[in-house]
């Protein structure tokens, strides 16, 4: 006999899976139908928000679909650049299908595109809407998967100067804002380019929690003042530790963090990021790739299986800056960056303002960059450690155990092309053989 406890249990999550309604959305479908069927499909996604509870989720048809109310849902608001999808309940949306799908495996978010967009106007994107979707205070349960995303410009004063693809709001004392966000991508988004954060993403934990979860996007032409993809914040005793896996940043712009700007001052900014890929992004100042300032906060961001190349930034640190302050040590394994290009630190530059902050690279290939290191505000070589990697040129800082050979990728543009897309990273296997294979130390590899 099953006990009472857990078949109470038992009985109350098959309740809620029963009680969760799917609701169905197509650009041919109408508001006025019940949405509980493709043939009886909404015609906007707004709708089918408004129509939801939470756990509920929404299947939504190939098309394009754009916001049309504001945050406090008035469908006309002064300024229409307000409008957005807002999403202040724990739903889960899909987007790649084609309208005839009965279950979720059966849709494909590659050839059934699915677009959200902030081309609410009839100019050029100066009328465009400043947040495509702003998630408020959500759980891992809310879910958006299988979008692009695009054409969202916040352009406007305050908080619409951010995030033009989506604003994160997780600010406050107890506050959280941690989604699930997958199979999405993210082009041709804008934050105020003067002083914004986050053309795709702004993600903001200031004071509160911003931790959500991107597996299998792709982040392309955003631009921003910081963080042409991302603006990650967790200012003044806030967390912002968003998690990244298989993940693409390319072609974004800004002035501080090409792909991404990452700031934990007083508050923890830890982003982690696994098997992705930094090519082709610029910062017309610094950190082309990846830009991060700790100051007082334990900020230990970490790149696993990561590829940055083909990264530019104007000032030092073409694939990374880092400003440690008194932060974490972050953690660089089994990672390559080749042909990126700074005038100081093609591939790292450091700026040591703290005491604590020592970034390490293990099992790491640093080869074909405009340089290998620079350093600021008393850091040198000994602050970075380097260990049972392949770097041009030898390596004398911290660390041990490191070779100096061509590790003979399959093709490696020059540095001096960046930006660029180009190179194919993969080692030689056949005569003659990477030398870099092998070269590494299984002990140091990360679980994840």
């Amino acid at each position: 006999m099953m006990p009472p406890l857990l078949f109470i249990l038992m009985t109350g999550w098959l309740a809620q899976q029963v009680n969760a309604t799917v609701y169905y959305v197509t650009p041919g479908g109408s508001d006025v139908n019940t949405g509980t069927s493709w043939g009886q499909a909404f015609q906007t996604l707004q709708k089918a928000i408004e129509a939801t509870v939470a756990n509920d989720e929404i299947w939504v048809a190939a098309g394009t679909y754009m916001p049309t109310k504001d945050l406090t849902g008035n469908p006309n608001p002064a300024n229409p650049r307000l409008k957005t999808f807002y999403i202040n309940k724990n739903i889960k949306i899909y987007g790649g299908f084609n309208g005839t799908e009965t279950m979720l495996s059966e849709r494909s978010w590659i050839t059934n595109v699915t677009i959200l967009s902030g081309n609410i106007g009839i100019a050029n994107n100066t009328d465009n809407a400043y947040h495509v979707m702003w998630i408020n205070y959500r759980t891992s349960e809310m879910v958006l998967d299988g979008f692009t995303v695009t054409l969202g410009n916040a352009n406007g004063a305050n908080e619409h100067g951010n995030g033009g693809g989506i604003f994160n709001h997780g600010v406050g004392q107890a506050n959280s804002s941690n989604p699930t966000i997958a199979n999405c991508v993210f082009i041709d988004n804008a934050a105020h380019p003067t002083s914004g954060n986050g053309g795709a993403l702004y993600n903001n934990g200031v004071d509160g929690n911003a931790n959500p979860s991107f597996t299998n996007c792709s982040f392309t032409n955003n631009t921003a003042h910081n963080g042409g993809a991302i603006g990650n914040n967790g200012l003044f005793n806030g967390d912002a530790n968003p998690t990244l896996t298989n993940c693409l940043f390319s072609g974004n712009i800004a002035n501080y963090g090409g792909g991404i700007y990452s700031n934990g001052h007083n508050g923890n900014a830890t982003p982690s990021f696994m098997s992705c890929i930094f090519s082709a992004n610029k910062a017309n100042a610094y950190g082309g790739g990846f830009f991060s300032v700790a100051s007082n906060g334990p900020s230990a961001w970490s790149f696993t299986n990561c590829l940055f190349s083909g990264n530019k930034s104007n000032l030092p640190g073409a694939a990374i800056y880092y400003d440690d302050g008194n932060g974490g040590a972050p953690m660089i394994s089994n990672s390559t960056f080749s042909a990126n290009n700074a005038p100081n630190g093609g591939v790292i530059h450091f700026q040591k303002d703290g005491s604590a902050g020592n970034p390490t690279f293990n099992n790491c290939i640093i080869f074909g960059n405009s340089s290998v290191a620079s350093y600021q505000s008393g850091a040198n070589a000994s602050h970075i450690f380097i260990n049972y990697s392949t770097v041009q040129g030898g390596w004398t800082g911290s660390g041990g155990n490191n070779i100096s050979s061509d590790p003979l990728f399959i093709s490696m543009p020059p540095f001096a092309n960046a930006p660029t897309t180009a190179g194919n990273f993969h080692l030689q296997l056949c005569s003659p053989t990477s030398p870099a294979i092998n070269a590494g130390s299984n002990a140091l590899v990360l679980e994840v």
